[in-house]
């Protein structure tokens, strides 16, 4: 998590003490202790990490890049699958997630999608994000 996000995550996380948040930025995550992944906003994502033809690299902000971050959260949302663990991604997170997982195929037009309706009870913790 980027410092500069902590402050729209840290007042719904103090409202919660029991859930506990290992933010990669400051030190080594015990994986075998998560039980699921935030993947947030952040730069853009290492053309190297991109498993498509970047047609226009101008587009891409060179000085923001965070290839260690890139690195880290590519290994993680392996982990994170192979275990079984849901996988919440915001902005960049999606990024990085639909470069893990490609889901169209544009070269052949055929595309390759999967939805669900994710339904949040009233007074859940999930409700109030």
């Amino acid at each position: 998590m980027r410092p500069k996000d902590e402050k729209w995550f840290q007042p719904f996380f103090a409202k919660h003490p029991d859930i506990h948040v290992f933010d990669a930025r400051n030190g080594d995550v015990p994986m075998e202790q998560m039980d699921g992944l935030l993947l947030t906003g952040g730069s853009d994502v290492a053309p190297e990490f991109l498993r498509q033809e970047n047609v226009d690299p101008t587009l891409i902000q060179q000085d923001d890049l965070d290839p260690e971050r890139d690195r880290w959260e590519f290994e993680a949302i392996s982990k994170a699958l192979t275990r079984g663990l849901p996988v919440l991604a915001i902005c960049r997170g999606i990024q990085v997630s639909g470069s893990t997982f490609p889901v169209m195929d544009t070269r052949n037009k055929k595309t390759k999608t999967s939805s669900h309706c994710v339904t949040m009870a009233r007074r859940s913790i999930d409700s109030k994000m």
